[in-house]
């Protein structure tokens, strides 16, 4: 059953999230309208990490490095994104324009993280 990993421009437009889509080198191949609001550019053709990471760098354990399998999904927290928040970065391999490619969804998820630090300190205190 190929035909689940076909690329679905329309059903992107309808998710929340961004998103993009990175070739093997990490090079952007398509962005989704919600990923240009979060990260305010156009940038096809750049690196995904000279986008969201504050320092530039590509992540130390960018899973890229790993190689593509299409349809293996992936949970990965990035910290240090536009101006020191915490993303958590979801890729999935597929297939896009022929070659193999990652689907990247970004969310922010630092409120959630400085929440779950100051129920745990809370906790603490109460103990």
């Amino acid at each position: 059953m190929h035909h689940i990993y076909v690329f679905n421009e329309s059903l992107l437009k309808t998710i929340p999230f961004g998103m993009d889509i990175v070739d093997y080198e990490g090079t952007i191949l398509f962005q989704s309208d919600n990923f240009k609001e979060i990260f305010g550019e156009e940038a096809l053709g750049k690196k995904c990490w000279e986008l969201y990471r504050d320092d530039r760098k590509q992540c130390s354990d960018c899973p890229l490095t790993r190689g593509i399998t299409v349809g293996e999904t992936e949970a990965y927290e990035s910290h240090g994104v536009l101006g020191n928040r915490i993303f958590e970065i979801n890729h999935t391999g597929m297939m896009y324009q022929g070659k193999k490619a990652m689907l990247e969804i970004f969310q922010d998820i630092t409120d959630r993280k400085v929440n779950e630090a100051e129920l745990i300190s809370a906790k603490e205190k109460a103990e």
